[in-house]
């Protein structure tokens, strides 16, 4: 009898180390600071040499190109609920489920030229010295962190995947 007590006490040792060591032994990736100076402006980091001007225009790009795509995102997350109804409907329509996901895909369309046009206007306020910085963490622009979290809701299903994305959008 103690020897099946002494099993099962070593397995719940053994799993709740492992549950609590999988946080502790996992790798950080560097996340983006977003920097402010001292009087609450936006910085960008690893651009070198930016000047007062510079950083005020960019600031200013930047909450205007913040605002917009908030005004997006909204809309793109009222085509999302509208399509979780209306696919979930009785009877499901065909021609108005097309029409929403013509006016998702318009919508995302306007939305990625809009962030290429912000892009260029920050290029355009910057040296050709500092464009090479900035062109090089095009990529890269929000942290490698923040990427390799969206490559793991991707794999894993994550609950806050829209029922567009799973449904091939």
């Amino acid at each position: 009898m103690k020897n099946t007590d002494f099993t099962k006490l070593t397995i719940i040792l053994v799993a709740f180390i492992m549950v609590t060591g999988i946080d502790a032994f996992a790798q950080r990736g560097r996340m983006m600071v977003e920097r402010r100076d001292e009087r609450g402006v936006f910085v960008c980091p690893y651009i070198p040499d930016l000047t007062e001007e510079q950083q005020s225009q960019i600031n200013e790009l930047r909450t205007a190109h913040l605002k917009e795509m908030t005004e997006f995102r909204n809309r793109i997350n009222e085509n999302r609920a509208q399509y979780r109804s209306l696919i979930t409907g009785t009877p499901a329509d065909r021609s108005d489920i097309n029409a929403n996901i013509d006016e998702y895909t318009e919508t995302r369309n306007q939305m990625m030229k809009r962030q290429a046009a912000h892009r260029q206007e920050i290029r355009n306020v910057l040296t050709e010295e500092q464009r090479v910085y900035f062109d090089a963490r095009a990529g890269s622009r929000r942290g490698q962190a923040m990427m390799h979290r969206g490559a793991q809701r991707r794999s894993a299903g994550h609950p806050s995947r829209t029922p567009m994305m799973r449904r091939g959008w």
